[in-house]
């Protein structure tokens, strides 16, 4: 979260040489943009700039004007931070690819369990957060403010909401607790009060695996889909 250009964490974040940064849920992020250019213009290295987008007017500026080396195609089934105005992912990952046919490459997110998707959500959680995200149904998930008194006042831009798993931090929220008293309650460790970021397709995560058993598990699916579907893909006639 940078509040401004002369941001120190930014500065000191590139000077680490990153493979890559991500930008995301701002209203001028071609300034940071252009901070990554112009470092990168006094060394050889090359940072790669991903952006998430969600609206096809967000993809056409950080294609042409920002010149994203990705773009990240977030849609509306998207867990964590989002735009209340994400199209559906599917709908939106045509509408991206269509206005920018001759973009960056383009990343779905939102509600897809393959690839990368699914390893993060397994592997960067602590161990209750998997057994939450394990647990939970069709019907887990919310989106709701009563998230945001995790951060300080004012971080999150108009119409940026948080979609966690549902628990007691919006029954505290919806009852009308204090919020010093919430604000407590959040801390206190209790797993009632894990604030686990989750989108729509937690509803498909019914097992924990190592990094290698998730990306095995996916490869064999694939693979199997596509033998079906488009077999083409695979080489096969």
């Amino acid at each position: 979260m940078f509040n401004n250009e002369a941001d120190p964490r930014l500065a000191s974040l590139l000077d680490k040489a990153p493979v890559a940064v991500w930008f995301a849920c701002g209203q001028d992020l071609g300034k940071y943009v252009k901070q990554v250019r112009a470092r990168d213009a006094t060394r050889d290295h090359k940072t790669f700039v991903f952006i998430t987008v969600n609206a096809v007017e967000e993809a056409e500026r950080a294609s042409n004007e920002r010149k994203a080396d990705v773009l990240v195609a977030e849609g509306a089934e998207a867990g964590g931070r989002k735009s209340i105005y994400s199209p559906p992912t599917e709908k939106f990952l045509w509408l991206v690819l269509e206005a920018v046919p001759t973009g960056p490459p383009v990343l779905a997110a939102g509600g897809i369990n393959t690839g990368v998707q699914i390893s993060a959500l397994l592997c960067m959680f602590p161990g209750e957060m998997k057994k939450v995200l394990v647990e939970a149904g069709p019907d887990s998930t919310s989106r709701s403010p009563a998230y945001d008194l995790a951060f300080p006042p004012n971080v999150w831009l108009k119409g940026i909401e948080a979609c966690c798993i549902t628990e007691k931090t919006v029954a505290d929220f919806e009852k009308g607790l204090r919020p010093e008293n919430r604000k407590a309650n959040m801390a206190s460790g209790k797993e009632e009060y894990l604030l686990t970021y989750a989108g729509t397709g937690v509803q498909d995560l019914n097992k924990i695996e190592s990094t290698s058993g998730v990306m095995q598990s996916l490869q064999n699916e694939i693979i199997a889909a596509l033998k079906t579907r488009a077999p083409q893909l695979l080489g096969q006639p």
